[in-house]
Parts: C-alpha cells; sequence; structure tokens
C-alpha cells in the first residue's frame, strides 16, 4: 500500500495509472485521494523517462482534473463562466490522455557507454549503445567502430567480454556476457565498413530497466 503514496521511479502501465486515477478519486472525499492522485502522476511520468520538471507538473495537474471532474457535476458551477480553472483544467486533460494513452512499457534510450578492456579501446574509436524494455526484457543493440576500418579485429579468445548496466550512482542494476564471435570479423554482427552491431536481450523488470543510466564494457579471463 505505500508504493501508491510515494514520489518514487516506480514505472507504471497505463491500465495500473487508470485505476489508480479512480482510486485515487474516490479517496478524495477523504483528502488523501490527492496525494495519491499527485504520486500517480509523478510515478507515470517518469515510465516515460520524462525530466524531473515535468514530471511534477504532471503530479499537480492529474489531482486538478480530479477537482475539476467533480466541479463539473455541479450544475451551478457549469453555469459560471470559462474561467483561469477550466484553462488549467482543459491542459490536464492533455496531459491525462498521453499518460494513459502513450506506451511506457516499450521505453527506450541510448545511455552513455565505456570500455574498461585495453583491447577494445586501442582497436574501437567509439561505442554506442541502445536499450529498450518491452514485456520485462531488457533488449539492447551495441555498436562500435574501428579505428582502423581496414585492419583485421583479433581480440583474445582466453578472454570473456561482459557488458555492465549501472545507475545514477554508478551501483549495479545487470549484466550480460557477450559472446567473443560479436567481435570477429567473420561474424554476422561485423560489417566490412569496420562497424560491428550486437543484439541481445536479458530479463530484467521495469523497475530495474528504469534505473538504467550509463554501461561498461569490460572482460575477464575465462
Amino acid at each position: 500500500m505505500k508504493k501508491y503514496f510515494l514520489f518514487d521511479d516506480e514505472p507504471i502501465s497505463g491500465n495500473s495509472y487508470w485505476q489508480r486515477v479512480l482510486v485515487g478519486s474516490f479517496l478524495m472525499l477523504i483528502l488523501v485521494g490527492f496525494w495519491t492522485l499527485a504520486a500517480t502522476g509523478y510515478k507515470r511520468a517518469g515510465t516515460f523517462g520524462w525530466k524531473k520538471e515535468h514530471r511534477i507538473i504532471a503530479a499537480i495537474l492529474i489531482p486538478i482534473l480530479a477537482i475539476g471532474n467533480t466541479l463539473a457535476k455541479s450544475r451551478d458551477y457549469s453555469n459560471t463562466p470559462v474561467n483561469l480553472f477550466d484553462i488549467i483544467t482543459l491542459l490536464a486533460v492533455v496531459f491525462h490522455s498521453v499518460l494513459l494513452f502513450k506506451n511506457g512499457n516499450k521505453n527506450s534510450k541510448e545511455i552513455p557507454t565505456q570500455t574498461l578492456n585495453k583491447e577494445l579501446n586501442e582497436k574501437f574509436y567509439e561505442f554506442r549503445i541502445k536499450i529498450k524494455n518491452v514485456d520485462s526484457n531488457l533488449d539492447y543493440q551495441l555498436s562500435g567502430s574501428l579505428t582502423k576500418p581496414d585492419e583485421k579485429l583479433l581480440l583474445s579468445q582466453s578472454h570473456t567480454y561482459k557488458i555492465i548496466f549501472r545507475d545514477d550512482s554508478n551501483n549495479f542494476v545487470t549484466s550480460d556476457d557477450l559472446p567473443i564471435k560479436a567481435f570477429n570479423e567473420n561474424s554476422k554482427f561485423y560489417v566490412k565498413s569496420g562497424v560491428f552491431t550486437y543484439i541481445g536481450s536479458k530479463k530484467i523488470s521495469p523497475e530495474k530497466f528504469a534505473r538504467i543510466a550509463n554501461c561498461t564494457l569490460d572482460d575477464s579471463e575465462k
């Protein structure tokens, strides 16, 4: 129950968002609903990776929308001229529609990447990674460009290569092993122009995915 009151990074689906808005609207009668509505708007906006300022705006507008819906049922209020509150409520409707219908379960982002491996540092001048969360799967695409495109890429067969995902505080979130064949010139991942792309997938909860902020490419002896 505590999670409904927290302003944190819990990712929630459109269905969960709608259910929490309905419950929060009923709870407005005992005032606690205003807090849960604000927390729901904040969490749902965070599901899409919105900036903190935009999440705060969502946290303010969703309770306002609930108030506007309640006032709309009053005949006396309906007969009053359009005012500033009505305009703000209309803006809240737009935010609410985006939060409700936008697909936040297929969130994707590109994150900073670095390599701690000496061989890879010498061979590649750039690594890029795009990650996507679909149905509790971390799907990632790792791309690299050779320093000398025409040079044959040879890496130590006695090493295993690992991609490590971390959060803003550099705490471990998850990792995945990369097969050595991903870097071999004759593999399906290698492009003759000196660029390779490796696509991997790993089971991960949406909560963990939301925490990922950067990654490193490292190796270790087998």
